[in-house]
């Protein structure tokens, strides 16, 4: 019994000293405990002479997602913080989150509360969770509807649903090309990478549209006057496949 009391009393100090670092991203100046330099300072005051540095940014977030895949509420935490920071906090955290991402996993309730209400600011990060959820591993059905409700009412960038794209039907894939084509070419490769990946060394051999069929539907947009860039660049995508 007292074991259990020490533990949470241990665990409620420990998320609470993650909070007060992830905290003070939001800030415009590190405390003592976000500097590299300051390491043996307990948690202090921001230095007014002090500027964020890559270095610092990752001391206040190492300890929070570390923690992260044991306690993935914590990700909810994340977002807000995710959303009031500067442009430099923003791309560490995005490169920061991979590993601890993939441990949670897509089935985990917090993650698809995450996808599904995550505050307004944070749809580069939940895009962001979206990729590393399914850079190796299908999209689930009930991920597939998450994100197509968020992409139908609160998200209009196509590029939202990029992750989920196998786990379309033939469709609603052919109704998305012209969007998808009018993307950057890194955007557009991505975008038939995910949708020919059944198809790769390694694959199912069965997806929601083959690259046959694909090439039929870039086919009928070329009649339609689309960008000719996007559709020859997507129609050697499929010819690359076997």
């Amino acid at each position: 019994m007292q074991r259990s009391v020490w533990y949470l009393w241990i665990s409620d100090a420990v998320g609470r000293l993650c909070n007060y670092h992830t905290d003070a991203l939001n800030s415009e100046n590190p405390t003592h405990a976000c500097s590299a330099e300051d390491t043996e300072l307990p948690p202090g005051p921001y230095d007014k002479d002090s500027q964020w540095t890559e270095e610092s940014i990752r001391s206040c977030l190492h300890l929070f997602l570390a923690l992260l895949p044991l306690k993935p509420r914590m990700i909810h935490g994340l977002a807000e913080v995710y959303r009031e920071s500067s442009s430099m906090i923003k791309r560490i955290i995005l490169r920061m989150v991979e590993t601890p991402v993939s441990m949670i996993g897509m089935k985990s309730k917090e993650i698809l509360q995450l996808i599904e209400s995550g505050p307004k600011g944070s749809e580069t990060l939940v895009t962001r969770v979206l990729h590393i959820l399914t850079e190796n591993e299908a999209p689930s059905k009930e991920l597939v509807t998450m994100v197509r409700g968020l992409y139908a009412k609160r998200v209009t960038d196509v590029r939202m649903l990029i992750p989920v794209l196998p786990g379309l039907d033939q469709k609603q894939l052919e109704d998305l090309l012209p969007k998808i084509l009018k993307q950057t070419p890194n955007v557009v490769k991505e975008a038939f990478k995910r949708i020919l990946s059944p198809y790769r060394a390694g694959g199912s051999g069965t997806g929601p549209i083959t690259p046959a069929q694909l090439l039929i539907a870039l086919h009928h947009i070329e009649g339609k006057g689309e960008d000719m860039k996007g559709v020859i660049a997507a129609t050697n995508l499929c010819f690359a496949e076997k």
